[in-house]
């Protein structure tokens, strides 16, 4: 895949020390490949509970329910890492979700039954594995990796936030995610793709139900406002 090479080479572009987790693609298998574990260990809990019949926090069940596709495939697909927007979804996974999961189940005031001490089990080993907890300085190059990789190849920007890059399918981008990646080109200096992104978001707004008062045409257009007027005070 040529985007395998091209996001190696962005990656060198932003100067990344070798002990990040994004710095190859072989890192980024590992980590999609321990993330499996955790999976395990997470919906044990909540099968255990469910037949304790113990009610589950419905952010728990939020979790669970957008973890459990992507995971199932990213642990199981040797390839899955070698996708850009793959990085860009397993980066966020463990930076944004996990977390929650880990703060809703293992808090101090937490009782710890056998099913939250297997996945404390599971978390510890995996954290030993992968050596580096992805932070959201990894958000950050992934996102530029992936900004970066437009510049060189002029892929369709819709079509990457449906979840097609260069005639492959993956997991869409939703606009949360895409506000993530149009404010990191924003603040990098990237502004004609932070626009473009913008643009693009705008247009699948009117055929999304995604729901969220701080993501709407209005705020969009604010966003977009801003950035013009970034590009012509540059």
């Amino acid at each position: 895949m040529k985007f395998v090479w091209t996001l190696l080479y962005v990656c060198s572009i932003l100067h990344i020390l070798g002990g990040e987790i994004f710095s190859s693609v072989y890192k980024l298998s590992i980590l999609a490949k321990e993330e499996g574990k955790l999976l395990e260990a997470f919906k044990k809990y909540v099968t255990i509970q469910n037949n304790a019949q113990t009610s589950i926090s419905f952010e728990l069940q939020r979790l669970i329910n957008d973890l459990e596709p992507p995971v199932s495939q990213s642990c199981q697909d040797p390839k899955y890492a070698e996708n850009p927007i793959n990085a860009y979804h397993l980066i966020g996974r463990f930076v944004y979700k996990w977390p929650v999961v880990f703060a809703n189940i293992l808090c101090e005031d937490c009782e710890l039954d056998e099913a939250a001490l297997h996945l404390n089990m599971t978390y510890q080993t995996v954290n030993a594995n992968i050596d580096y907890w992805p932070d959201d300085y990894d958000v950050k190059a992934t996102a530029q990796a992936l900004l970066r990789l437009r510049i060189f190849y002029y892929f369709n920007i819709d079509e990457v936030i449906n979840g097609v890059l260069f005639g492959e399918h993956c997991q869409p981008l939703n606009p949360s995610q895409i506000i993530k990646l149009i404010r990191i080109a924003a603040d990098s200096s990237m502004l004609h793709e932070a626009r473009l992104w913008c643009e693009a978001l705008l247009r699948k707004l009117q055929f999304s139900s995604h729901l969220d008062e701080y993501i709407n045409e209005v705020a969009i257009l604010r966003l977009l406002a801003t950035i013009f007027n970034k590009i012509r005070h540059k």
